[in-house]
């Protein structure tokens, strides 16, 4: 059975410290369904990705990953400069979404 779901950008999320904005996020039809109608989302998408630069810091980036998987979030992934993908859930580092198994690791044009 195939999975409804879409990805879109800038999806805010409310966290126990306070609302968080993911940069992209993948999102099932069901999920959408329970939380399309609010502002900020009480129940994470099931996949966060951040878009990491220069600016933002390993602990800011562990934080982030914390709250959206206290918000119910599946997965988080990390995309650096160079278009490598990381991806996480509740148990850490995994080589591969577990969700998206074909998403490539690197997103970088060569």
């Amino acid at each position: 059975m195939e999975i409804q779901a879409k990805f879109f950008p800038e999806c805010p999320i409310q966290t126990r410290d306070n609302v968080k904005v993911a940069d992209v996020v993948w999102i099932s039809q069901e999920r959408y369904n329970q939380v399309k109608h609010e502002i900020a989302y009480s129940l994470a998408p099931e996949i966060c990705i951040e878009v990491i630069s220069a600016s933002n810091t390993k602990k800011e980036m562990l934080e982030k990953m914390r709250l959206y998987f206290e918000a119910g979030a599946k997965e988080m992934w990390t995309c650096d400069e160079a278009g490598k993908i990381s991806f996480y859930n509740q148990e850490g580092n995994i080589p591969q979404s577990l969700l998206i198994t074909e998403f490539p690791k690197n997103i970088g044009v060569e």
